[in-house]
């Protein structure tokens, strides 16, 4: 995604759909809507300039109080309950911050040891570590799933590292992923557990289309290919029918000289 055009809120009235809000500059990275008269949007990305953070109350478009937050990915359990994870202006070289709306205002939630330190990269070594809060998915107020992705260089090699991190509804704590895997969406699976895209093997970076990974409820790990019909099929964001398990992807597939738009379906 890049800043180079308007940004379009489009509203489905159960006919046809409308444009409620256009921004001229900046870029959307996600949204949530509770009903006709409730929606938000968030809008900050290092790729450009940032729409900023919006609610919608069935008939105005309002800049939301977020204080100093940057949010970029959001979750809800409920319309008073949303999870958000991004950044602060001027805070560390990665994307690191967590917040949690609970039905009157924003507040930044702090992880602790979880996660590792960002360390900036210095002008003699050129080493570095910084963490980048990739999504966040709310099953309840208990059951709150975050992924993150930890860049690490020593000046010369450049590797990295997926973390998962679940909150209790006291604490965080960390939970083990398969080695090699970089996910940056996830979305409830509907029966407690979790899909995951966007993430590509340290050993084939892209080269036969992204993996969908799935976490059961009592932790099992699997891997399940898009059928790209011969060509190389990519997802890159989730979505799941509320009070189902109909699973739906937004994508692409790949061949040697074009790329198609693509829309996936798990039924």
């Amino acid at each position: 995604m890049f800043d180079d055009g308007p940004t379009y809120a489009l509203r489905w009235n159960g006919r046809k759909w409308s444009v409620s809000k256009k921004w001229n500059d900046g870029l959307a990275s996600d949204m949530a809507t509770f009903g006709p008269r409730d929606a938000r949007v968030l809008g900050y990305s290092r790729a450009g300039a940032g729409i900023g953070t919006w609610h919608f109350d069935g008939g105005t478009w309002r800049r939301a109080n977020v204080g100093k937050l940057l949010p970029h990915r959001l979750s809800a359990v409920s319309a008073k309950d949303i999870w958000a994870v991004g950044a602060k202006p001027n805070t560390g070289c990665g994307d690191r911050t967590i917040a949690h709306y609970y039905g009157t205002a924003w507040k930044e939630v702090h992880v602790g040891s979880v996660l590792p330190p960002d360390i900036p990269g210095s002008d003699t070594s050129g080493s570095y570590q910084c963490v980048f809060l990739r999504d966040v998915a709310a099953l309840s107020k208990k059951n709150v799933w975050v992924t993150s992705e930890v860049l690490r260089s020593d000046g010369e090699k450049y590797t990295n590292e997926s973390l998962l991190l679940q909150w209790n509804g006291r604490r965080w704590r960390r939970v083990n992923m398969p080695n090699g895997r970089i996910p940056y969406r996830m979305v409830s699976d509907g029966r407690g557990g979790l899909w995951f895209t966007g993430g590509e093997s340290a050993n084939d970076p892209g080269g036969s289309g992204t993996p969908l990974l799935h976490r059961t409820a009592s932790g099992a790990w699997s891997t399940t290919r898009l059928d790209g019909q011969g060509r190389t099929a990519r997802v890159n964001d989730l979505r799941l029918i509320p009070g189902t398990r109909s699973l739906w992807g937004a994508g692409r597939v790949d061949t040697s000289g074009s790329q198609d738009a693509t829309v996936y379906h798990l039924g």
